[in-house]
């Protein structure tokens, strides 16, 4: 039972973490007219799918990175400050206590996306708390860690 609970937990979480990753986006990481284009709380939205498909058939991304990027949190568009007339992506994996696997999914899901649409990908992991030693291998990896609360 304690299992279940922990999902359902996590899936709230989840949920609510997509509802508000447009503001931390905009807040955060400097991306205007940041929308949420793919997440378990927005209807099916056809840019990313396109997207994916598109490389595929140009060979850019394979079958199994197409379901790796259609495994992840949230996926956010919008444009850098620095650039406005440009298009970026971030690439959320959401968890309640960040782990390094969470970073690893982040940051490999992100690359996929940015070699997928030629595009600046911002690689995020949303969560409650992250151990120092956690913190310091996202920074490694060129991971953001956005901490919200329950």
């Amino acid at each position: 039972m304690e299992g279940h609970i922990s999902n359902l937990r996590g899936t709230d979480y989840e949920r609510r973490a997509a509802r508000r990753a447009r503001r931390a986006a905009q807040r955060r990481l400097n991306l205007l007219n940041a929308t949420v284009l793919y997440a378990i709380t927005v209807p099916d939205n056809d840019t990313i799918p396109e997207l994916l498909d598109r490389a595929v058939a140009a060979g850019r991304i394979t079958e199994e990175q197409l379901d790796e990027v259609e495994d992840v949190d949230v996926i956010l568009g919008g444009n850098p400050a620095d650039a406005p007339a440009e298009t970026a992506y971030v690439i959320a994996e959401v968890s309640l206590a960040i782990a390094d696997n969470d970073i690893d999914r982040a940051a490999e899901r992100a690359g996929i996306l940015a070699r997928a649409g030629n595009v600046p990908v911002r690689a995020v992991v949303i969560g409650t708390a992250v151990p120092d030693g956690v913190r310091q291998y996202a920074l490694q990896r060129d991971v953001e860690i956005v901490i919200m609360p329950e």
